[in-house]
């Protein structure tokens, strides 16, 4: 027997509404997807590469289809996964990440709340 908690109580897993069922898949899908565009931009951030939600050479989602950490993950998804982070807040668009090289401000997507240090350099992790 599969229960699944669903509003505050646990239910057969047979005893659902087919579109409850439909429901709780695809929420199981976006949550991959936003964990996946999180993971990769984590990712870019430790690299230094950064990304953005224009179209272009450093679109976020053509790159994130790209990396081993978005485990097959692909373009659409990813685009799908941004503009649910921004709706949510949990992302934000063309901000200063760091200097570049010739001290000029790379900006890009990062996570929302994230600080910039005064060098440029991201934040050190916690320990």
């Amino acid at each position: 027997m599969r229960f699944l908690w669903q509003e505050w109580a646990f239910v057969l897993e047979s005893d659902r509404e087919p579109d409850s069922a439909r429901e709780y898949a695809e929420l199981i899908a976006a949550n991959a997807e936003n964990d996946a565009f999180l993971r990769c931009l984590a990712a870019c951030a430790e690299q230094r590469r950064n990304v953005s939600h224009q179209p272009g050479i450093n679109y976020a989602p053509k790159i994130f289809a790209g990396m081993p950490e978005a485990k097959g993950t692909k373009k659409l998804a990813f685009a799908r996964a941004m503009e649910r982070l921004l709706h949510t807040k949990k992302i934000e668009l063309d901000c200063v990440l760091w200097a570049g090289d010739n001290r000029h401000p790379k900006r890009g997507i990062r996570l929302a709340g994230e600080s910039v240090e005064p060098t440029g350099e991201p934040p050190a992790p916690e320990p």
